[in-house]
């Protein structure tokens, strides 16, 4: 068996994302949840200065996802002019 420090537990894992907060694009963390309909729910943290975002500020949330296929349609729409 591993030592404990080496074990895996409920909190080495987390969701990062972003928002814009001031017109900026800031990373944010959250305890790992795999419904992401709960995702506005979980107490996210900045990672530049450790606020928690509040209610508004969590509906700008953009996963990794999102900012993917927003550089692939601007790049395909590029493209064509």
């Amino acid at each position: 068996m591993l030592p404990k420090a080496s074990q895996i537990r409920p909190f080495n894992f987390f969701i990062v994302s972003t928002c814009k907060v001031d017109g900026k694009d800031v990373a944010v963390v959250a305890p790992y949840e795999r419904d992401p309909s709960k995702w506005c729910d979980l107490e996210w943290v900045r990672t530049d200065n450790g606020e928690i975002l509040t209610g508004e500020q969590k509906q700008g949330l953009k996963t990794v996802a999102h900012k993917l296929v927003w550089c692939l349609v601007n790049k395909i729409a590029d493209s064509r002019v």
